[in-house]
Formats: structure tokens, C-alpha cells, sequence
């Protein structure tokens, strides 16, 4: 749903934006359950989202691939992490401070 309501306001500021766009995922069921419209016994229970996916993914507005667990750095956001993973993802998100140089006079 982010990602929709960020390409609606490109578009509405008249922007390109390059379909389909990548959702990096790394649950493969959720990938798999994506891409397939065939529902079983155990696969019932799946929330309206998961419709909302796979509608998107037909009509190519998203593509979702899988990455590895080890280099998702949405992980900060959402599970507890060790310090060595909690200092990685940070670095990939918010960048170094040895990046930042400080302004001479």
C-alpha cells in the first residue's frame, strides 16, 4: 500500500516512475502465494492483502523478488536484532558518520 500511495503522488507530480516496481520480500510462501491464484485447504485463511498482491502483480505494477533474511534491512524496523545485523542495516539506511566530513573554516 506504500508503495502504491508513493507512485500515485509521482504520477500526480508528473514523474516517471519505471514498472514494474521491486517489493524484496523474504518470506518465499508470500512470494509463492503471490504469483499463484490456486487456494488449498491450509492456504484459506489468507488475508484480503494477499489478493491486493496478486491483483497488482497481474497487472505488473510490482514484482516481487526474494532476498535474503541476512540483507533485509526493513528487518530494523520490524524484528529484534543482535547489535553486529542492528549496526549493518543502520549503516545501509542512514548511511556512515565517517561519510560526513566536518566543514573546515
Amino acid at each position: 500500500q506504500d508503495m502504491l500511495f508513493v507512485w500515485r503522488m509521482m504520477q500526480a507530480m508528473q514523474l516517471n516512475v519505471k514498472l514494474p516496481m521491486i517489493l524484496q520480500c523474504d518470506n518465499k510462501g508470500t512470494i509463492d502465494l503471490s504469483k499463484n491464484w490456486s487456494t488449498g485447504g491450509r492456504t484459506r485463511h489468507v488475508d484480503v492483502r494477499m489478493y491486493m498482491l496478486r491483483d497488482l502483480n497481474e497487472q505488473k505494477l510490482i514484482q516481487m523478488e526474494w532476498v535474503d533474511g541476512n540483507k533485509n534491512s526493513a528487518d530494523l524496523g520490524t524484528k529484534n536484532l543482535d547489535a553486529t545485523s542492528h549496526r549493518k542495516h543502520t549503516t545501509t539506511l542512514c548511511g556512515n558518520d565517517d561519510d560526513i566530513q566536518p566543514i573546515s573554516k
